[in-house]
């Protein structure tokens, strides 16, 4: 991940000075705070959800990979989504090298959908998060194994500070030592789905390590209505899927399986 993480470093840190050029933070801070946006909860709507929301991540390359979908249409993805039945938020790719997403999705996104628009990208810098907010996210998906630990305090910060919600993404469902569990919405494990399917002892291992108070989530690609069970009798309140779901033949025909297999529960 160092070599990786360098490349990273080296492709985002002109964009984070084209930010800081002409403004430093404090007028940036300002200037999205006066940004009139209609702020949607994730959290509430998790909360609240009657079936397990699913989360779909909207990005035309996938990490780390760097396999690229072809022909990958935002708005028609949407549209497909909505569809079938969209029940939760969309995660918005908005880093153009790695993810192969594009910041003006958010507005093309929210504009079209009711739901909280969660930004991805890799956050190195407070300022990103004032960009965030200026076009329109409602919360944001730190990697802390992309995100330096001198800054991670600072951005999660900035987050909290710009009224928006944090959800971190962690292999194990622990967090950094040095981050407050309660300025943290939630937290996301990464777990793939063996090929005969989760156990219910598998996945309380994971869930066990989410500090309480946080929403517990996660991200697979199920095999089987069984395996949503699972899901849900561990306590886990929300799904992403993961990259899995854009290399199957027909991500539509996936993604109505899947509500199917939530309805069912």
């Amino acid at each position: 991940m160092s070599q990786l993480f360098k490349q990273i470093e080296a492709a985002k840190t002109p964009e984070i000075a084209a930010l800081t050029t002409n403004f430093d933070a404090d007028f940036l801070k300002a200037a999205a705070f006066s940004v009139g946006r209609d702020f949607r909860s994730l959290e509430v709507d998790i909360e609240t959800a009657k079936e397990l929301p699913v989360l779909v991540e909207m990005k035309s390359i996938l990490f780390p990979e760097m396999v690229s979908l072809e022909q990958f249409d935002p708005l028609l993805v949407l549209k497909s989504l909505q569809q079938i039945g969209l029940n939760a938020g969309l995660i918005i790719s908005t880093d153009p090298y790695f993810l192969g997403g594009d910041p003006g999705w958010i507005n093309l996104v929210k504009r079209r959908m009711e739901y909280p628009v969660i930004q991805r990208d890799f956050f190195l810098d407070p300022v990103q998060i004032y960009q965030g907010k200026a076009i329109g996210s409602d919360a944001f998906i730190l990697d802390p194994e992309i995100t330096p630990t001198d800054k991670i305090v600072d951005i999660v910060a900035a987050i909290n500070e710009m009224g928006l919600e944090v959800y971190l993404e962690t292999p194990n469902g622990f967090l950094p030592e040095n981050l407050n569990p309660e300025e943290v919405h939630g937290v996301v494990v990464n777990v793939d789905c063996p090929a005969d399917g989760f156990t219910i002892n598998e996945l309380g291992e994971y869930r066990k390590n989410i500090p309480e108070g946080c929403l517990a989530l996660i991200r697979t690609f199920p095999k089987s209505g069984n395996d949503l069970k699972l899901i849900k009798q561990s306590g886990f309140q929300c799904m992403i899927l993961n990259d899995a779901f854009w290399q199957q033949p027909d991500f539509s025909r996936a993604y109505q399986e899947i509500q199917n297999w939530t309805k069912a529960l």
